[in-house]
């Protein structure tokens, strides 16, 4: 399997991508997605894939070109043949501005995004004909242009906080913060915590968690400790019970329940049979 990434520089993009990424293989294969907390716009460029979403929805054959929201639960996919997949991952809190629907809407599902915005119909066209990834990114750069709608900066805080994958000060989450005056001692691992750094009151935050990631706020610091828990256990530094404290779980138990809850299957489970792509298990 060969797979490529990028940054994304250019001002058409970086406002609401972080990631440019492409995966490509020649052999029939099923894969367990674990939830990985993000947002894509998602190309098939070769064969039809197959999927069972969260909750067992089964897409016998996935739109060619769909994006798929923030998942709480494992995603099966299975591919016959060549496959070939060439993806955007979103700013959560930008993809208002750049579809007009909010990413919680998105949420455990795989929507052709041809139903919501037909010019990407143009651009798989055309990402089917050039030969090499930087030609496709050269591709996303022309087509898409900057959000022209200005977005909440805290919202972009609190997104970007997310994506880190690590419980931190806001301090130490770039460029976002510069407008803030937080304090150093401020932790981002409690409903209060993260409510005072981003200034917003607990309330708000709630209604923000759920309009951006379809979430409580409780439900989204829990996600986000199954996030890092999974990072971590791609690290050979860590025993379990190490990387259970390091994430922010309560004790063992803890962690094998929450664990459990997102990924079907405990962590030693998980440890077991990881692939070096993390949330990613092939058969």
């Amino acid at each position: 399997m060969e797979m490529l990434a990028y940054t994304p520089e250019s001002p058409a993009i970086s406002e609401y991508a972080s990631f440019v990424w492409e995966i490509k293989g020649n052999f029939d294969s099923n894969e367990i997605v674990l939830p990985s907390g993000v947002v894509e716009i998602v190309f098939n460029l070769s064969q039809p894939i197959s999927a069972i979403l969260p909750g067992g929805k089964n897409i016998d054959c996935a739109p060619h070109c769909f994006i798929q929201g923030i998942h709480t639960n494992v995603t099966k996919v299975s591919y016959s043949g060549q496959h070939h997949l060439f993806g955007l991952r979103l700013r959560p809190h930008a993809v208002r501005s750049l579809l007009g629907v909010l990413p919680s809407e998105l949420s455990n599902e795989a929507i052709d995004i041809t139903l919501i915005k037909p010019q990407f119909q143009f651009l798989w066209d055309q990402l089917v004909e050039v030969q090499s990834f930087a030609e496709r990114v050269k591709l996303l750069e022309t087509n898409l242009k900057p959000v022209d709608v200005m977005v909440c900066r805290r919202s972009e805080t609190l997104s970007a906080w997310f994506s880190h994958h690590s419980f931190q000060t806001m301090h130490s989450v770039p460029p976002f913060t510069k407008q803030y005056d937080f304090s150093e001692n401020d932790r981002c691992d409690t409903v209060d915590g993260l409510a005072q750094s981003i200034n917003y009151s607990t309330r708000h935050l709630n209604r923000k968690t759920q309009e951006i990631f379809g979430l409580t706020a409780v439900e989204l610091i829990r996600y986000k400790r199954f996030l890092q828990a999974v990072l971590l256990m791609h690290s050979e530094k860590y025993t379990l019970t190490q990387i259970s404290h390091r994430a922010g779980f309560f004790d063992q138990s803890h962690f094998i329940r929450v664990f459990r809850s997102f990924a079907n299957m405990t962590p030693s489970q998980y440890l077991q049979i990881r692939s070096r792509l993390p949330y990613h298990l092939f058969e």
